[in-house]
């Protein structure tokens, strides 16, 4: 069987996607979490943004850009449902960021699928529209 293999343009896409999610996401901000309010101030207070080294976000670009770059994955796309799919786990946990209690830096229901014509589409969160990145 045939693996998909992606493009060094649909990686790129697809890397700076997901980690300006991330840099978005743990970036301190009044803007509540989809979750409501209440979990979200227990999120700020079991998660200490302040302490995450500055280079995580850059490293989890590149760990991201590295994974999607194997051929033996075959990865057609990345998404966070409720939890992030194994991909996107891999450069969280490589990059630094603790997976502790499950949390993750993502907005729930994102996702990004590779088309084979060598486009990258991406949704963000479950009322996102679907923009051709």
């Amino acid at each position: 069987m045939d693996r998909k293999q992606l493009t060094k343009e649909q990686i790129e896409k697809a890397a700076n996607w997901w980690a300006k999610m991330v840099e978005s996401e743990i970036a301190p901000s009044d803007n509540f979490h989809q979750v409501g309010v209440e979990t979200d101030l227990t999120l700020d207070l079991l998660i200490d943004t302040a302490s995450r080294p500055a280079g995580n976000v850059d490293t989890f670009k590149s760990v991201l850009a590295d994974i999607l770059s194997d051929d033996e994955r075959g990865t057609e796309s990345l998404g966070v449902d409720y939890h992030p799919c194994n991909e996107l786990t891999e450069a969280l946990e490589r990059a630094g960021f603790s997976s502790a209690l499950g949390l993750h830096p993502f907005v729930f229901k994102s996702y990004t699928w590779f088309g084979d014509d060598g486009s990258v589409k991406a949704r963000r969160g479950r009322e996102g529209a679907v923009v051709k990145l």
